[in-house]
């Protein structure tokens, strides 16, 4: 399955960069790296938060005109023409978890991930990224596939010592009703700022 999962990624990924989505794509990548921070070509996590706008614009955001995410768009263009297992892998993508996340446990190919906003756990979790070990705290999507969970591959990694000071903020958003989505790109801006300026203090950076 980790191959069909990975063809079909790419081919979303493919998808949403036609001709028909340019302008919108253009606009959400310009609002996009506003909140987070452009990232600059050579810098180690460029690559990586472009992923992570390609996969939130493809997974998350509605086309203005459509009221639909393009990956619910690409199923239903393409529903006639895909397998029973592609189409239980776009079901996933189309119902994916997005959030921070710790890894509780690590063991070979598998994970066990805690959900710091709604406080679930997922067990049997499939494609960690190798950089990302127990006790570790990121922000990732989760994509279930029957009974398993499969990430995909953009993250974004939290240092250990802004833990306490990130999942007090989530307990209390969620408490509020506050937005999740928008305070996950601001702990994103805070990512990017720690990794640009290692020699700031964490507590400057990890703050209000």
């Amino acid at each position: 399955m980790l191959k069909e999962f990975t063809h079909l990624l790419r081919e979303i990924e493919e998808y949403i960069g036609n001709p028909e989505f340019a302008e919108e794509l253009e606009r959400a990548r310009k609002g996009y790296f506003e909140q987070i921070g452009d990232p600059r070509d050579g810098e180690p996590f460029f690559e990586m938060r472009l992923m992570s706008f390609v996969e939130w614009f493809a997974f998350d955001r509605k086309l203005d005109s459509l009221n639909l995410a393009p990956i619910s768009l690409f199923i239903k263009e393409r529903a006639q023409a895909l397998s029973d297992l592609d189409k239980e892998i776009l079901a996933g993508f189309e119902r994916s978890i997005h959030g921070l996340f710790r890894v509780e446990k690590k063991k070979g190919a598998q994970a066990r991930l805690k959900d710091h906003f709604h406080g679930k756990r997922y067990r049997n979790v499939e494609g960690l990224a190798p950089s990302l070990d127990r006790g570790d705290l990121a922000e990732v999507r989760i994509v279930p596939l029957g009974a398993r969970f499969h990430l995909t591959e953009a993250y974004c990694y939290h240092p250990p010592d802004a833990q306490k000071f990130i999942i007090q903020e989530l307990k209390r958003a969620r408490k509020n009703g506050d937005d999740l989505e928008g305070l996950l790109r601001q702990f994103m801006a805070m990512s990017t700022k720690w990794e640009r300026y290692p020699r700031m203090r964490l507590s400057e950076i990890y703050k209000w």
